[in-house]
């Protein structure tokens, strides 16, 4: 079920159903058990009961994991099939996912996958900041907001990266 702002068809009703708002939930139509949501500002990501991941809504910068930068007006199956997942979070312009096997896997934005381009499928996540690489640590925990994330590691390690205007990644200082 969506309901809310349909925008850019995030609420996965087709392109009828593209703008304006659905006051009242109202079932998406998909034939596979979906057991979680997340939702970024203008992008709906759905976990199914067998770890598939499905998007819908705007696909710019590649937060869909579609493969490309246009809009999804229905929930498509996420390129890379054989992806699997246990969770998924939505920021503004990217999209994340931990795998069974602990691993963190992120599309869209390149600010936000610390990549020099836009990540148009998932792509796994091994490095923050100007190649500073992370090794290969499990991942138990990830939480994005619009534009930060933060992730806890199984050895108790925390991570954090995006925007720290206001000092939401915890460094004891602010920067633009």
């Amino acid at each position: 079920l969506t309901w809310g702002n349909a925008a850019n068809g995030k609420l996965g009703h087709g392109a009828q159903m593209a703008a304006g708002n659905q006051t009242l939930p109202r079932p998406v139509k998909l034939q596979v058990n979906i057991i979680a949501a997340a939702c970024g500002v203008e992008h709906t990501v759905l976990l199914s009961s067998r770890g598939n991941i499905f998007s819908m809504g705007m696909g710019w910068f590649g937060r869909l994991g579609q493969g490309k930068t246009g809009n999804l007006y229905i929930p498509e199956q996420a390129q890379g099939n054989d992806l699997i997942a246990k969770e998924v979070h939505c920021g503004a312009n990217f999209t994340a996912l931990i795998t069974p096997d602990d691993e963190l896997f992120m599309c869209g934005s390149h600010r936000m996958c610390c990549k020099p381009e836009h990540q148009l499928t998932f792509t796994k996540f091994d490095a923050i900041k100007d190649g500073i690489k992370l090794g290969s640590p499990k991942f138990i925990k990830v939480s994005c907001s619009e534009s930060h994330c933060l992730v806890v590691t199984k050895d108790g390690k925390a991570w954090g990266w995006g925007e720290n205007e206001n000092g939401q990644l915890g460094l004891g200082f602010t920067s633009q």
